[in-house]
């Protein structure tokens, strides 16, 4: 079986296995790892849940439920859909669930950002939102699957940087007008103190991708594509993101003054 996508099309298991070998490298256990094969199969062929759970057990075919996407609504704009997606992930409660996500959206991005360039600008923004909302309490996640969630930024900022000339405007643009449909959802606009809006409007040009906050605090780096790379703590809504030393993604794309993206 194949799947297609822009400008590539691939043998169908690859992504299954390569999802599953990353949660197995980061310490998944037998139930999770089965999960990460069958993460797609719901979505993408004639499996259903109740097979699942007939020819596995219902804590795998629960796994597989929640990082499956409900089929599309006619009518809804793209970022609409996005913005549902974001809010049915942010329900999700199962950290192994949740870390079967964070394989496939990096196994996804190392396919998408060596395909269309276009389509890897926008859909590289929808994931770095996405990972920033939905992890944004990563405490208990990292508990459980330490260094997970700090690749996968690595891998979504890293690939934004492979990005040239006018689809760094496309990743720009997306990330603007994904970024203001999220902060105009009433179920997942978050409160500001007083405190987070004097950092917003301070000096500081380092902010956070998805906040705006001013971002103070770096901890450790590290390598990934031949480029170092810091992690820096948000204190306002705990994302925990990398900013290249070189290339700075989505720190200067909030308007603190207007609380929306640029």
């Amino acid at each position: 079986m194949l799947t297609s996508g822009r400008d590539r099309i691939v043998d169908y298991i690859h992504h299954p296995v390569a999802a599953a070998n990353i949660i197995e490298d980061f310490g998944g256990n037998e139930e999770t790892i089965a999960a990460a094969y069958l993460h797609d199969t719901i979505e993408d062929t004639a499996v259903t849940y109740e097979y699942i759970k007939d020819n596995f057990n219902e804590r795998i075919a629960d796994m597989v439920h929640a990082v499956t996407k409900p089929p599309k609504i006619k009518g809804l704009s793209r970022s609409q859909r996005f913005v549902d997606e974001v809010k049915r992930l942010v329900k999700v409660s199962d950290i192994q669930a949740l870390a079967i996500k964070l394989a496939d959206i990096i196994d996804n991005t190392s396919t998408v950002v060596n395909g269309d360039k276009a389509f890897s600008a926008v859909s590289l923004a929808g994931k770095i939102l996405t990972v920033n909302l939905v992890f944004r309490d990563s405490a208990e996640f990292d508990s459980h699957f330490l260094g997970l969630l700090d690749e996968a930024k690595l891998v979504l900022f890293a690939s934004v940087d492979k990005l040239e000339g006018t689809h760094k405007d496309d990743h720009a643009s997306a990330i603007k007008s994904l970024g203001d449909a999220l902060l105009q959802d009433p179920d997942i606009k978050k409160p500001i103190t007083p405190a987070q809006m004097e950092a917003r409007n301070s000096n500081d040009i380092k902010r956070c991708s998805f906040c705006g906050n001013s971002i103070l605090g770096f901890s450790e780096n590290k390598t990934v594509y031949g480029k170092k790379w810091n992690f820096v703590d948000c204190p306002a809504c705990g994302c925990r993101g990398p900013f290249g030393l070189t290339a700075q993604q989505g720190i200067d794309s909030w308007n603190s003054a207007e609380r929306n993206f640029k």
